[in-house]
């Protein structure tokens, strides 16, 4: 499967060549603690993969990422949730301070 994968990949307009397909997946190994976004871009900046603006083409790798995945080349880490954070609480030593209560967003709410 893998060298199908490697002769015929194209992901917006840009040819992945085997060398950075080798790259990518690589990465993927060394790093397997990151996130899926910050594996996107960390491939970006290792294959100088960026926009006109010059933001990384994350949302571009990312569909990458799971085209290799689904083609059996690779496993992506688990999808993390997104979260939005508050303050409350008190430290062990009774004193109040604050601390971060994370909430995860709902899918298709604000």
């Amino acid at each position: 499967m893998l060298m199908h994968l490697k002769s015929s990949i194209t992901q917006c307009g840009r040819e992945i060549t085997d060398q950075e397909l080798d790259l990518i997946l690589e990465t993927v190994k060394m790093f397997p603690k990151l996130s899926q976004r910050d594996l996107a871009e960390t491939i970006c900046e290792h294959l100088g993969w960026y926009t006109a603006s010059g933001r990384y083409k994350g949302e571009a790798c990312l569909k990458l990422l799971k085209k290799l995945e689904v083609g059996g080349a690779l496993k992506l880490p688990e999808k993390r949730g997104r979260f939005s954070a508050r303050t409350a609480g008190h430290r062990p030593n009774g004193q109040d301070s604050p601390q971060l209560l994370f909430y995860r967003k709902q899918p298709g709410g604000a």
